[in-house]
């Protein structure tokens, strides 16, 4: 209810400046575009007929400006590097279709100018840019929004290297609006599908694992540029994003003349000659040795300090990010994407629901980055409800067994279960650590943990610990032979002691209500290991 309230509001702001629902996003267009030119000719003149149209339908962080860097230098590709122009390619020629031919060039400029501007990071010889494309307009009155796609790409092609010959039947377009909804992809080869043009998509994955820690990394770096923080709702759609991509591919569109082929990063990374040699295959172009270089128009690329087909971003843990207990909360949360690409992952029928909520309330080494704005209790409460339903989507699936494994595995990690005995041992020894080293110390909480907690202890360190629980606020209650304070009392009484959090359950509301009493946070340390009773 929420949300379609959110959603009204925005659109009776954009019906009051002429916007309508109908022409809210790309796919609308490519469907109205669909339907008005069904037997209609796409590309009808051979001068912007090409050999092929490939598109590169990649999620960030997966191998986008890699792939790019491998087809850049081919002698029989066209690319424009990233740029507003080539992520809004396709509205401008949307927009400019069956515009008179001699006046497309200004409107084109005079849409540019008033959406982006800065010309010329993106135009730097925009003279050559127009007398490329006043020659290939003057060829029709009026064009098709997909024959202006393939002049725009020569256009461009030619202002970056004059010298080239541009026999554009005999050369394939690469291209990857990077900012466009992914989802909206299959759209885009809708709309520029045609039996006369070898269209192809080529859908790289890469290990979530993986793509995680390079997506908090790339947020970092930004961070410290601009001092924009990401949201936790944002940092754990992260986590679970990639389990929708088994929901909708464009299945139910009439995509009759284009092929969608599934590649996974780690495979062209590690067995270059093979996966390239099928990339040529799939774009009908020969073999040519600048595939092994990454480049951006022909100069040499780096990304991250990682030239070609270095190994580092397949096998990267980003350690700063992540501990390998959050790397097996990740391979449960994304097991669905996980389990359809040949990746490794643990099982989530292995625990029970409460488990699952215990690991998960766990905090993640990333949440000690300062990564992310402050947040209040309500909102905090409202995430792990969502990342609740989260799991519980992805215990049906695996029940349901309705995942089908499309690749072979491919194996980088070690298992579940001794990634979560090193965390909780790991755990452990900072709340030991923690207790010795405090002499004046209250641990709140009587439950198991404490008990746990209290049996690693030798008797002079148990001499020195007070206790205090909510069982003490009604009545007297002895635990360990000591009276047990009650927790009005830790912000009166008993002000110089620090305070151990034993639960490792009810973190989250233990701190909200010790923050409401009025208590310092700065005294409160959280034990994250959780004991259980004997027997279970």
């Amino acid at each position: 209810e929420v949300i379609i309230k959110r959603n009204s509001e925005i659109m009776q702001k954009l019906s009051e400046k002429g916007f309508t629902a109908y022409f809210a996003c790309s796919r609308c267009f490519a469907l109205i575009d669909s339907y008005l030119n069904k037997y209609a000719e796409k590309y009808t003149i051979p001068e912007l007929l090409p050999k092929g149209i490939v598109i590169g339908r990649i999620p960030a962080n997966s191998g986008n400006i890699f792939l790019r860097g491998i087809v850049d230098g081919h002698p029989e590709v066209l690319i424009i590097p990233y740029s507003e122009f080539s992520n809004n390619l396709f509205l401008y020629c949307i927009r400019l279709a069956n515009v008179a031919s001699n006046k497309v060039l200004r409107s084109f400029w005079d849409m540019y100018d008033a959406e982006v501007g800065d010309k010329e990071s993106v135009f730097p010889c925009p003279q050559i840019f127009e007398d490329t494309a006043k020659r290939l307009l003057d060829l029709k009155e009026k064009f098709t929004s997909q024959e202006l796609f393939v002049l725009f790409h020569i256009a461009f092609a030619k202002m970056m290297d004059r010298e080239r010959k541009l026999e554009v039947s005999n050369l394939v377009i690469y291209w990857e609006p990077h900012f466009m909804v992914r989802n909206e992809f299959p759209f885009l080869t809708l709309w520029l599908q045609d039996k006369k043009v070898n269209g192809q998509t080529i859908a790289l994955r890469r290990n979530n694992m993986v793509r995680v820690g390079s997506t908090y990394y790339n947020h970092d770096k930004t961070k410290q540029e601009n001092c924009t923080l990401m949201s936790r709702q944002n940092a754990f759609n992260e986590i679970f994003l990639p389990n929708f991509d088994f929901m909708w591919n464009g299945d139910n569109l009439e995509l009759q003349y284009w092929t969608e082929h599934k590649m996974r990063f780690e495979d062209i990374k590690t067995k270059p000659v093979i996966m390239l040699k099928e990339i040529c295959r799939i774009l009908n172009i020969a073999w040519s040795d600048s595939m092994l270089t990454t480049t951006v128009f022909g100069k040499p690329m780096a990304m991250k300090g990682n030239t070609d087909f270095d190994l580092k971003p397949v096998f990267n843990k980003y350690e700063d990010y992540f501990e390998e207990f959050d790397r097996f909360r990740i391979s449960i949360a994304s097991s669905l994407f996980q389990k359809r690409y040949g990746y490794t992952y643990d099982n989530i029928l292995k625990f029970t629901r409460r488990e699952l909520q215990d690991l998960f309330f766990k905090p993640f080494l990333f949440d000690e980055k300062s990564m992310f704005g402050e947040s209040t209790y309500k909102e905090d409460v409202n995430l792990y409800e969502w990342i609740r339903w989260q799991l519980w989507n992805v215990r049906k699936h695996i029940i349901l067994d309705d995942v089908v494994p499309e690749f072979d595995t491919f194996e980088l990690e070690q298992s579940g279960n001794k990634r979560l005995d090193e965390y909780r041992q790991k755990e452990i020894n900072k709340s030991v650590e923690y207790i010795r080293s405090h002499d004046k110390l209250i641990l709140y909480g009587t439950g198991n943990d404490c008990l746990g907690l209290l049996k690693l202890m030798d008797d002079s360190t148990k001499e020195k610990i007070l206790y205090s629980d909510k069982k003490a606020e009604t009545q007297p209650y002895i635990f360990q032979n000591k009276n047990v304070i009650a927790p009005k009392e830790l912000c009166s009484v008993y002000t110089d002691y620090n305070i151990l959090v034993t639960s490792s359950l009810y973190r989250l509301g233990i701190e909200y209500e010790l923050e409401n009493m009025g208590i310092d946070l700065s005294r409160v340390y959280y034990n994250r290991a959780e004991f259980r009773e004997e027997g279970k």
